[in-house]
């Protein structure tokens, strides 16, 4: 697995290239996959190793898989991107879900550096089975999110 640096650098070179087609594409999608490129699985590789190098309490035998990106808009120089976030656990192929909120500033803003908030997974509404994801679409749409994981960046990242 690539440094977390440069999985955050990817992820953010990523985004930057994508800016326009979420600025441009006004309806409402059900999943901005694709549009955003390789986002969504970059997202999930940021926060697997950033999980893996914060957390004590994350099993590191769980490994994450993909995104489903639910909502992106950019509002007041911020992109805030949330979703499903889609992981497993070792020695198994069954999956599971849960929520999660990605923010960054936009690049080539002055009066705010490239920080970026992840908060994942909520403690009162617990993670699903995908199969029953598949069932329940909306489990987690309109509740307020008791986070379980809140990781903020401690320095400034910048796309490779």
């Amino acid at each position: 697995m690539k440094p977390t640096k440069e999985l955050i650098g990817m992820l953010f070179q990523e985004i930057d290239e994508h800016l326009d087609s979420i600025v441009s594409d006004k309806q409402t999608l059900v999943y901005y996959n694709e549009i955003m490129g390789d986002t969504s699985f970059l997202l999930a590789g940021v926060l697997e190793s950033l999980l893996k190098e914060n957390t004590a309490e994350w099993d590191h035998a769980k490994w994450m898989d993909d995104s489903l990106l639910t909502h992106v808009e950019i509002e007041n120089d911020l992109l805030r991107i949330s979703g499903i976030m889609i992981w497993g656990r070792g020695g198994t192929t069954e999956q599971w879900v849960a929520p999660f909120s990605f923010e960054t500033a936009l690049p080539g803003n002055q009066h705010l550096p490239r920080r970026f908030s992840f908060l994942f997974s909520d403690w009162d509404q617990p993670e699903l089975s995908y199969g029953d994801f598949n069932k329940k679409r909306h489990y987690w749409e309109g509740s307020q999110r008791n986070w379980r994981y809140v990781i903020h960046s401690d320095e400034h990242f910048t796309a490779s």
